[in-house]
């Protein structure tokens, strides 16, 4: 029997949106139960860059950085329709639907990361505000494109719409999600250089606290989705009518 009242206990509906700290312990809270199928997930999408580790310092960066996009867009993908179902009260989908479900969206989920890493990295090498403002107008193009199931143009219209007005609490969220994504990675690579000297390991390492890590990153994205569509569309009152997630718009 599925459990409708997910949405309800961790995330209520607010006025204003909820805060950066109570979206990332939401976020936790919603992965944990199904952390083993998740992560698993998220390690079959990133096995590349597991096999790619050891020749870390041989293959130009630039190519590592290419496949570690690419890879994460995919497993964003995947993770999108685990977390979703999740947070709606729905059975989770065995590993293996998961990566079916990736498959069919990996392109346009793939396109909107690459344009938001494109777009974001340009604007902090210029000036912060301007790469942060486009993290955030590009945020929400993902679960769009997966939850709505449009193509990466007219996902990220619709993402930069669902985010029009919400930019000061998503750059909040995206900045306090960053910084503990980044202690833990860059952390994992301090240690396992102090430890082993060894660039190989250090890649292995980094590799594997973001296969540990994006789970619950994913799932703060996909919070925040329905956050925003809850409190503006009245989403969870049309789901909890057995409606679709789908607006009349998309």
């Amino acid at each position: 029997m599925t459990d409708n009242s997910v949405s309800a206990t961790l995330m209520p509906p607010a006025a204003h949106g909820r805060s950066a700290a109570e979206v990332i312990d939401a976020a936790v809270q919603l992965v944990r139960e199904h952390y083993p199928t998740l992560v698993s997930v998220s390690a079959v999408a990133l096995t590349p860059l597991l096999l790619l580790a050891p020749f870390a310092g041989v293959i130009p960066r630039i190519m590592v950085n290419i496949a570690s996009i690419i890879c994460a867009g995919y497993a964003e993908g995947c993770l999108i329709v685990g977390i979703a179902a999740v947070y709606t009260g729905e059975p989770i989908p065995s590993v293996g639907a998961l990566l079916r479900v990736g498959n069919r969206v990996a392109g346009r989920v793939i396109l909107i990361t690459w344009t938001r890493a494109v777009v974001t990295t340009i604007g902090l090498i210029f000036l912060i505000v301007p790469g942060l403002f486009f993290y955030a107008y590009y945020l929400l193009g993902t679960p769009v494109a997966v939850l709505e199931d449009l193509k990466a143009r007219p996902a990220i219209k619709r993402g930069a719409a669902l985010a029009k007005g919400e930019y000061g609490r998503l750059i909040k969220i995206a900045i306090l999600t960053g910084l503990i994504y980044l202690l833990l990675f860059f952390g994992a690579g301090v240690v396992t250089g102090l430890l082993t000297q060894s660039e190989a390991m250090i890649s292995l390492s980094s590799t594997v606290i973001q296969i540990l890590v994006l789970p619950a990153v994913v799932a703060v994205t996909v919070l925040l989705y329905y956050d925003i569509r809850e409190r503006r569309e009245g989403l969870d009152i049309e789901l909890a009518l057995g409606g679709s997630a789908a607006p009349a718009t998309a």
